[in-house]
């Protein structure tokens, strides 16, 4: 690595620098200290120029393997849609490379399996995929609640998301670029495994109600992946976790809530985080306190566990696998219409 000032300097290289990346991890990234980002690739030439010209990227590599090559750079983050996660990661890890990949691990639970078999490969190296934003901004008191006994033993889970309904990335309702992925499904199971353990068993209907569909560019495309997905899973633990996903649904408010034999808890997306306990009349707002109010700040330890050598916390390739088997475990289930175990047989 580079060092500039007295600090180590994580010389980054960006393959699939799309809305999230330059919206988000660029601007960040070029405030922290000892983050360099030096390298871009896109889907073409072009956009990639684009993109360098914004943020001031000194290199623009035509294609992505040459990217991962390059001596001049420590760590990838990888930005493309998911068909790619899998390639990009392995290379990047082959070439001596820390990975940051983004959610939806991969294409399929074989492509996650390959990519931890790579990581376990190179220890010595930091594997991460982007955490699920559906717990992230109340990170610690949850666990907390729970850890107290606030609801007692958990019963069940009642989980929803909004698909991302008003999502144009056509890449999100294609099989060929997102496999076994399903609106935001791996990242909800993600969510309860974090907090309850992972699933035993998947039992899962899916529609696709609205097939035809427009993209950024106002062009019409069919659409492939289901649009809503309803399952009935349970847990190693014996919870049992009703999980609901829509992209067509209307008003669809995102939700998490939590039975127990002495309380329950809720967290929406409109009021927060709620609490009741046994003989509570109604849910009433929980008081969050300020020092865990805050997301996930993926990157930053992403960096940190690169400097430190600790290792990651939020979200590991391990984890990855999990959630990419119980996506896979819906898909599965809704074609035979059984119940599927988990963990998935290689």
């Amino acid at each position: 690595m580079g060092e500039i000032a007295g600090l180590k300097t994580i010389r980054v290289g960006i393959v699939g620098a799309g809305s999230t990346t330059a919206k988000h991890y660029l601007p960040r990234w070029q405030k922290m200290d000892g983050v360099e980002v030096v390298a871009v690739a896109n889907r073409s030439k072009d956009s990639a120029r684009r993109v360098a010209g914004r943020f001031d990227i000194a290199q623009v590599h035509d294609h992505w393997p040459s990217l991962v090559a390059s001596d001049e750079v420590d760590a990838v983050y990888v930005g493309t849609w998911p068909y790619l996660h899998r390639d990009v990661s392995i290379a990047a890890l082959n070439n001596g490379k820390h990975v940051l990949t983004q959610a939806r691990m991969a294409m399929s639970s074989a492509e996650a399996r390959d990519m931890l078999a790579s990581a376990r490969l190179h220890p010595n190296l930091v594997a991460q995929v982007v955490p699920t934003r559906h717990i992230s901004h109340v990170l610690r008191v949850l666990p907390e609640l729970l850890g107290s006994g606030y609801t007692g033993d958990v019963l069940s889970v009642d989980i929803i998301g909004s698909g991302n309904a008003n999502s144009t990335s056509s890449w999100r309702n294609k099989q060929d670029l997102s496999g076994f992925n399903m609106m935001s499904v791996g990242q909800m199971a993600e969510a309860i495994t974090w907090l309850l353990g992972p699933f035993s068993s998947v039992s899962a209907i899916t529609r696709l109600y609205n097939p035809r569909r427009r993209d950024a560019e106002d062009c019409t495309y069919v659409a492939d992946i289901p649009d809503l997905v309803e399952v009935i899973a349970e847990l190693s633990c014996g919870t049992i976790v009703h999980l609901r996903d829509s992209s067509v649904t209307h008003l669809g408010q995102e939700r998490l809530r939590i039975f127990g034999t002495h309380g329950t808890l809720e967290l929406n997306s409109r009021q927060g985080l709620l609490g009741a306990r046994r003989g509570d009349p109604e849910l009433l707002p929980l008081p969050i306190p300020q020092e865990d109010r805050h997301e996930i700040n993926d990157d930053l330890e992403f960096f940190d566990s690169i400097r430190l050598g600790t290792p990651v916390e939020h979200t590991s390739f391990e984890d990855g696998v999990r959630y990419m088997e119980f996506t896979e475990a819906v898909v599965r289930s809704s074609q035979i219409r059984e119940s599927v175990s988990l963990p998935l047989v290689p």
